[in-house]
């Protein structure tokens, strides 16, 4: 069992993570996939007495993460970290062209920062997700989704092969998102997966706790 008794388990990310957790939720942990975890996890062994934390905040990039990172992290030290962060880094070159970009080069250094200082500090358990697709079907959910669907979809691609380069890197645990949506998406048409092509749906939220709770074999 990766996790034992007392261990602070922190999810750290935008608002694929935040869910609400970030906008006052009764219990700080949001309604997505962290939640999903956290009560699987205290319904399957509550006698871990596990503390999960969500740092997830809705439009975040990892430049933000950055930012944050020293007061959401180091300053806690928990014993195990999540980290997804990659969506707005893509999505932002779509629809904000007046920030600065985020370009695949940055992220990964972005990254790279994020683990090396958290392993410096003793985090030793962490894992690394990567960015799921855009849903199709959704192009009249944003003036930019169309674009998003198609040149947002590629760019992803190279985004997370950074995120395998990090993750082997440091040895760290991998989460398979963008492969596992795909997969799933292109199993069932009928079935949606997001509420506007980027954040999850209650299908969705299932696919993200099912996917991290196998990625570390809990």
């Amino acid at each position: 069992m990766l996790f034992t008794k007392g261990m602070k388990i922190l999810f750290i990310g935008d608002s694929l993570t935040d869910a609400g957790a970030s906008y006052g939720s009764p219990d700080d942990i949001g309604a997505g996939y962290v939640r999903y975890i956290r009560d699987y996890m205290y319904s399957k062994y509550p006698e871990l007495e596990l503390d999960f934390i969500n740092k997830g905040i809705s439009g975040h990039r990892s430049s933000d993460l950055i930012n944050r990172w020293e007061k959401d992290v180091l300053d806690i030290k928990p014993d195990f970290l999540s980290i997804l962060i990659g969506t707005n880094d893509v999505w932002r070159q779509f629809d904000n062209l007046v920030l600065d970009v985020v370009d695949a080069d940055m992220f990964e250094e972005n990254l790279r920062y994020m683990v090396t200082s958290a392993k410096n500090v003793g985090i030793e358990k962490i894992l690394i997700g990567e960015i799921p697709p855009v849903e199709k079907g959704f192009t009249s959910t944003y003036d930019c989704s169309l674009a998003l669907e198609n040149e947002g979809n590629l760019m992803i691609a190279e985004y997370n092969k950074r995120v395998h380069k990090i993750a082997a890197e440091f040895n760290l645990y991998i989460c398979p998102l963008h492969k596992i949506f795909s997969d799933n998406m292109n199993k069932a048409s009928n079935i949606k997966y997001t509420y506007d092509g980027v954040h999850p749906s209650s299908t969705g939220i299932m696919t993200y706790a099912i996917s991290v709770i196998n990625s570390l074999s809990l």
